[in-house]
């Protein structure tokens, strides 16, 4: 196996000191005059040797390795593919990788990147946190570790938080539903621990009974999981078999809604004639389809770049370990053809 190319090895091709060579690639020749015309001469003869910096040295060296990681719950969900590319532009402006890594809601994957990512001594972590990971977050702060946490969140946990306005958002989707002239308004929703499902849930709740609509169990129902179209199609069928069935339905998460507009298409259920719906997230899917679909829209781009914001200061120095802060952004309602008026 061929030897990789060291700093001394550099220093020996151009005859200068070992210490030169550090100063010059670790972006320290300025402070220490070191010339423009040495700085070139150095970087040429690094990339003529293909030199390849040792990130985990250096990090072992200064305590700092310039790397965040950015653990999110399914990489395959456009929401976190599009939250991982905004986290990456923004840690890029200071100078920051990103390592990504995928829980796939699962809570033993959440622990063993976590490991990962604190064996190659991280400067600071940003979660979209699994249920049932609690315990992890609390780990972590007690390493001192700087961590924030983005989109779900642990009301009961003192952590540095980014995150939407998850009850008004659910609470806006009934009144805009309300004001297309609805009054029999169905939701569905995922059931668990997940803290921000649970808003979502309470927002839609107060949102009817802000409007004296009732709260009909059999219009209101719940998968256990996102990912099987077989019980997003059950619910559907409970709530279409109900004596009188909703006229309106609330989506209280993305594939949820791509899920009923399959649903719907498979059925000859016309939207919105037969069934108006919103959901939360919008998607190329809600935005290309026969119908469009009326979504709630979150600030992706703005989550990214207040979690990195957070995340270097505290990597920074700039805020304490033991501070924390929460931030909560607001949605906007995209209106599309989906949730037209009702006509009796």
């Amino acid at each position: 196996m061929k030897k990789k190319t060291s700093l001394s090895d550099i220093a020996k091709a151009l005859d200068v000191s070992t210490t030169l060579v550090s100063l010059v690639l670790n972006g320290k020749a300025k402070e220490h005059r070191i010339s423009q015309r040495m700085c070139e001469k150095v970087k040429a003869k690094a990339k003529e040797l293909n030199y390849v910096p040792n990130h985990l040295a250096r990090g072992l060296r200064t305590g700092k390795t310039n790397t965040l990681g950015l653990i999110v719950a399914d990489i395959a969900n456009p929401f976190f593919a599009k939250l991982s590319r905004a986290v990456e532009d923004e840690a890029d402006k200071h100078g920051l990788k990103v390592i990504f890594g995928s829980s796939d809601e699962n809570a033993e994957k959440s622990a063993e990147l976590i490991r990962i990512f604190q064996d190659r001594q991280m400067d600071g972590i940003i979660v979209a946190a699994a249920e049932k990971t609690e315990d992890q977050i609390e780990e972590l702060l007690e390493t001192k570790t700087p961590v924030v946490l983005v989109d779900r969140y642990f009301p009961d946990l003192n952590v540095d938080l980014v995150a939407v306005d998850n009850y008004q958002a659910s609470f806006n989707a009934v009144e805009h539903l309300v004001s297309q002239g609805h009054k029999r308004i169905g939701m569905i929703g995922i059931r668990g621990d997940i803290y921000h499902l649970q808003k979502r849930e309470e927002g839609f709740r107060d949102g009817l009974k802000a409007h004296g609509l009732e709260e009909n169990d059999d219009w209101i129902r719940f998968t256990s999981s996102w990912k099987e179209f077989s019980e997003i199609s059950e619910q559907l069928e409970h709530i279409l078999s109900s004596p009188e069935r909703p006229t309106a339905l609330f989506l209280a998460k993305n594939h949820l809604g791509v899920g009923a507009l399959e649903y719907f298409q498979n059925k000859g259920i016309r939207v919105p004639e037969d069934m108006a719906i919103v959901s939360f997230d919008d998607s190329e899917t809600f935005r290309l389809a026969s119908t469009p679909v009326t979504a709630v829209e979150q600030p992706i781009e703005q989550l990214g770049r207040e979690a990195v914001k957070l995340v270097v200061e505290k990597v920074k120095g700039k805020v304490e370990n033991k501070e924390y802060r929460e931030v909560f952004l607001q949605t906007q309602m995209l209106v599309r053809e989906s949730s037209g008026p009702h006509e009796d």
